[in-house]
């Protein structure tokens, strides 16, 4: 019973402790990404939206490695981005501007590539494991806020 009783004051705890070091982060003035994901498993495909913000004064290389870029804006002003682009360069004009980013990647599974078994993207009905490049990222540091729309058979462990 005390074994309970210790670990359930860790869990508390833990849910206390760990809200606190994304608000300090959030206010050392590092880039910002919103992250909205949801999936298709049977067709092994992520679609997502990535709203980036910068502190003022701020100029940011956006890594786009890996998946397929569906359209860009900054307030709803469209900006071209060429297919295969690697990587973009965020310059917003004032400190309201939000870089939105639309996306999608395809990681369907193989007979040698499983969950847990991989060291690659996958989505498949198994499960869905995603390792690298499966977002646009803000070269360097940053805080990153993720929202994932699971298929109901699915939990989340970010």
């Amino acid at each position: 019973m005390i074994g309970m009783n210790i670990l359930a004051g860790i869990a508390l705890a833990a849910l206390f402790l760990f809200p606190l070091p994304a608000y300090a982060l959030a206010e050392t003035g590092m880039p910002q990404n919103d992250l909205t994901v949801q999936f298709d498993p049977g067709r092994g495909v992520i679609k997502g939206i990535s709203r980036i913000s910068l502190p003022s004064g701020q100029i940011a290389r956006i890594k786009l490695t890996g998946i397929k870029v569906t359209a860009v804006s900054i307030h709803d002003r469209p900006l071209i981005v060429e297919p295969g682009t690697e990587s973009i360069t965020f310059t917003p004009k004032s400190a309201d501007d939000i870089l939105k980013i639309e996306y999608e990647a395809e990681f369907r599974s193989s007979p040698d590539n499983k969950p847990g078994m991989t060291k690659d993207n996958l989505i498949s009905s198994e499960g869905i494991q995603l390792m690298e490049n499966w977002h646009p990222a803000v070269e360097g540091l940053s805080f990153y806020r993720l929202t994932a729309v699971l298929p109901n058979e699915f939990e989340g462990i970010s």
